[in-house]
């Protein structure tokens, strides 16, 4: 069984699973939809970026888009078409911290502006009682008490702790707590441009 998306420019991302066999035969027929226009610059220097990856996750936690945008020479550019909604936008750039914006209504008559800085990084020293853990994973909790999605590919937030060292680049600056599932929770802030270390047991 296979679960395949269908996009194209200026129509809505149609989903549909199904089984394959020896011969098989599907229809999907796209329906046109509404695109979301998209402007992205550098936070410290103000020069437009050039691409953006983004995700789209609608209101029941799906997908609804998920691939590179380009930008124009000056930072604009919109993700295809999406049905009518509110959705929760992931983007990042190459270099750049990854930025999450809830409650963006589509259709709308703005484009959505979004800044992006390289933020900090954060090294996660793991101690011994947290390596025999089976399968050892954290989250990054913001000062809002949302899991922090370091980037847009996680669907979950989750940080895979498999050695006594793991480093995250390119985190939004701010206030956070680190919680190890199951297990302690660490604060520790992330200042632009600079490394910040926390420690599990």
């Amino acid at each position: 069984r296979y679960r395949v998306s269908f996009q194209k420019a200026a129509y809505q991302v149609e989903t549909r699973e199904f089984a394959a066999a020896e011969e098989s035969e599907l229809r999907v027929e796209l329906r046109r939809g509404d695109g979301m226009a998209i402007e992205a610059h550098d936070g410290i220097f103000a020069t437009p970026l050039r691409g953006l990856f983004v995700r789209a996750i609608d209101g029941s936690g799906q997908a609804a888009f998920a691939g590179s945008v380009s930008l124009d020479s000056e930072g604009r550019g919109e993700v295809p078409s999406l049905k009518p909604g509110v959705y929760e936008v992931r983007a990042e750039s190459s270099g750049y911290a990854p930025v999450v914006l809830p409650g963006v209504a589509v259709p709308s008559s703005r484009a959505l502006v979004l800044v992006l800085t390289p933020g900090g990084s954060l090294e996660i020293r793991v101690g011994p009682q947290t390596l025999a853990l089976p399968q050892p994973t954290a989250r990054l909790l913001g000062a809002d008490g949302r899991v922090y999605m370091w980037s847009a590919f996680t669907s979950d937030g989750k940080i895979r702790l498999g050695g006594p060292v793991r480093r995250l680049e390119n985190v939004v600056p701010g206030r956070y707590v680190l919680e190890l599932e199951g297990g302690t929770r660490q604060e520790v802030e992330v200042r632009e441009g600079m490394p910040s270390t926390v420690s599990l047991p």
